[in-house]
């Protein structure tokens, strides 16, 4: 592949030592959330409130340590000690770990991530990847990675390709990541021209650093022009993980695919999916991510009063309601959160 990369790094968060996180810490930054912090402000939690529910997304951000602690004490600060949350992404310990405190759990879904360390393309398997991939280059599209700072330029035509895919409709929110100038510009971002400069397509990319001390890079949004090559997204990812390999990343997440292996025994369930199904591809999207043969870890809804079904409901408001952006997003230390947050 001879596509222009640039190599550069650190991330931005890491130059301002702020880079523990995890595949969804980096959405904090889009203001729809609030963090809790634990009382030594060692590990947080994202979660926005609704309902009078608060909805944490994805597992603590700290060590395993630190997390449960940070969970007990956010359990303890809501008025009616825990009833009042739930959790949703998060992943098989964590919810473990909440069943013991009186949480029901449901499998939602799988997270992709491919461990960078080996990556590679060579063998059988990868044949029809880079048959594709191959085409895509004779024929003359250039795909590259740029960092932050972005040219004014580039960010012109990343708003101009997001408005396209929209086609009108409203952005997504809470556990997906949605177009705004001041997040886009703060990452990195892969792009894909076709032969004549005109920029067809582009993926944002968040990095982190986990406790232990590895580095991860979590794919974020991904928007393409219509017309855009068939091949032309696999490309900007076996790119985004090429690069993330040279560039001493240890993993890369490709996000979560809501409702996969989700085999669940609930009636109510199988007719959501089939409703759901009409309007986002979740066959298609794992079979997407699969591609890339990553890794694959179950992720969990949890809750304890209510049901399933409210539970699910309140998330899928949370994911679809128009987003009212704070100047700044309040940062809540222990116990507080009971008198911020209701």
């Amino acid at each position: 592949m001879n596509a222009s990369i640039s190599l550069s790094f650190p991330h931005p968060s890491e130059r301002a030592g702020a880079a523990i996180g995890n595949s969804v810490s980096h959405l904090h930054y889009q203001e729809d959330k609030r963090r809790f912090w634990s009382a030594d402000r060692s590990a947080y939690l994202l979660y926005a409130s609704i309902a009078g529910k608060r909805v944490v997304l994805g597992d603590p951000v700290g060590s395993e340590t630190d997390g449960r602690a940070a969970l007990a004490e956010f359990l303890s600060s809501g008025k009616t000690s825990g009833r009042d949350c739930i959790f949703y992404q998060m992943g098989p310990r964590y919810a473990a770990w909440l069943e013991r405190y009186g949480f029901h759990t449901m499998k939602t879904g799988e997270e992709a991530s491919v461990a960078l360390t080996g990556f590679h393309t060579n063998g059988k398997s990868w044949v029809k990847l880079r048959t594709k991939i191959h085409k895509i280059e004779r024929e003359g599209y250039r795909s590259e990675i740029s960092l932050p700072p972005h040219a004014d330029a580039l960010m012109s035509e990343i708003q101009s390709v997001s408005d396209a895919w929209l086609g009108g409709k409203r952005e997504k929110s809470f556990s997906v990541g949605s177009y705004c100038d001041t997040y886009v510009a703060a990452h990195p971002v892969a792009t894909l021209r076709s032969p004549g400069g005109e920029l067809l397509a582009f993926v944002t990319l968040a990095a982190f650093q986990r406790p232990e001390g590895e580095r991860g890079l979590a794919i974020d949004l991904m928007r393409y022009r219509d017309g855009s090559p068939s091949g032309g997204m696999e490309t900007l990812f076996v790119r985004i993980l090429t690069w993330g390999q040279a560039s001493g990343y240890a993993e890369c997440s490709l996000g979560a695919s809501p409702m996969a292996n989700a085999s669940d025994s609930r009636p109510w369930l199988k007719l959501v999916r089939r409703v759901a199904a009409r309007y986002y591809n979740f066959d298609g999207l794992q079979r997407f991510k699969a591609k890339f043969q990553p890794g694959w870890e179950d992720r969990y809804l949890a809750y304890s009063g209510g049901s399933a079904f409210v539970a699910l409901a309140l998330v899928a408001l949370l994911v679809h309601r128009r987003r009212r952006n704070r100047s700044r997003s309040p940062e809540i230390c222990g116990t507080s959160a009971a008198r911020s947050t209701h």
